[in-house]
């Protein structure tokens, strides 16, 4: 808490109570700040937030020890943290875009699905030329009306008349 009393600012003054702070530290006044900032001063001037639980004024050097073993504990924590998320991030990544990724699995299903409408396709295809094949086989009308229109064949005795369009 910024104290603002007359003798805590004091120009010879250099010893402050303890969880003051001074008010060189504190960059400019808040009261000229907007009104939601000016409210909560201490949230926005970085001398004023506290980010280490390392007391001002340490009792003894076992405390000190502690606080750093728990600073550096803190910190080896949060590399584990960004260590994981980014780690995290990668797998992410990797099974939406990757080889075997979600993109590549839902192409590979319309392509599985294509695939099989055509070979649905070939194989109707194919059922439809072994009936013709069957028929040109067992029915001799089939062969000869094959064999008149696709080969222009004819028995003995008849006569080929051809027809053209005049236009």
């Amino acid at each position: 808490m910024v104290e603002h009393t007359p003798e805590k600012r004091g120009v010879g003054s250099s010893i402050l109570p303890l969880g003051t702070i001074p008010l060189s530290l504190v960059p400019f006044p808040f009261c000229l700040l907007p009104f939601p900032f000016s409210l909560f001063p201490c949230t926005f001037c970085h001398p004023l937030v506290p980010w280490r639980c390392v007391p001002a004024n340490p009792a003894s050097v076992a405390d000190l020890a502690a606080a750093n073993a728990l600073e550096r504990q803190r910190r080896r924590s949060r590399h584990l943290r960004i260590a994981v998320v980014f780690l995290g991030c990668v797998l992410l990544f990797d099974a939406v875009f990757g080889e075997r990724g979600l993109f590549q699995t839902l192409k590979s299903r319309q392509d599985l699905l294509r695939a099989g409408a055509e070979i649905s396709e070939l194989k109707r295809q194919n059922a439809a030329l072994r009936g013709d094949v069957r028929r040109l086989q067992r029915d001799p009308a089939t062969l000869e009306l094959m064999a008149r229109q696709e080969l222009g064949l004819m028995r003995p005795g008849e006569i080929l008349v051809v027809l053209s369009d005049l236009k």
